[in-house]
């Protein structure tokens, strides 16, 4: 070794691990407009608002491996899904820590019991909450 060249030198990859490679996803959601009263066969618009809050870059929901999308579903009293007509939220962008995003849902409430649950979803492993992430629920 002694008679070999020194390496140059290099900076660090300061490149974030992402969802592509790790499970850790840590965040927090906020949802307004499903404080009750909420009758019947009304209809709301929801602002749910998606932070990661760990170490780990969410990829866009574009993204092949490690994509993430937001899932709003109604359940009822036994808590098997409710049919509705909203689509999964696709992050726009890659959320690094501490960055946030939001986007707008309409929901119509259905009759009976029911539950609205809010999860991000890793689109090739399932959902977040499995790995530390967030979900957020709350009777209507």
């Amino acid at each position: 070794l002694a008679v070999r060249d020194a390496l140059p030198d290099r900076d660090a990859d300061a490149t974030p691990l992402t969802t592509a490679l790790r499970d850790d996803a840590r965040g927090t959601i906020e949802v307004t407009g499903a404080a009750g009263p909420w009758r019947p066969f009304e209809r709301r618009c929801l602002r749910v608002r998606i932070e990661n809050s760990g170490p780990v870059r969410w990829l866009a929901g574009h993204r092949d491996q490690g994509g993430v999308a937001v899932e709003v579903r109604l359940l009822d009293a036994a808590g098997e899904d409710l049919p509705t007509d909203t689509p999964w939220f696709a992050l726009p962008r890659d959320l690094d820590a501490g960055e946030d995003t939001s986007f707008e849902v309409e929901l119509r409430r259905p009759l009976g019991p029911v539950r609205l649950l809010v999860e991000p979803r890793l689109l090739d492993r399932g959902p977040m909450y499995r790995f530390g992430g967030p979900a957020w629920e709350n009777a209507l």
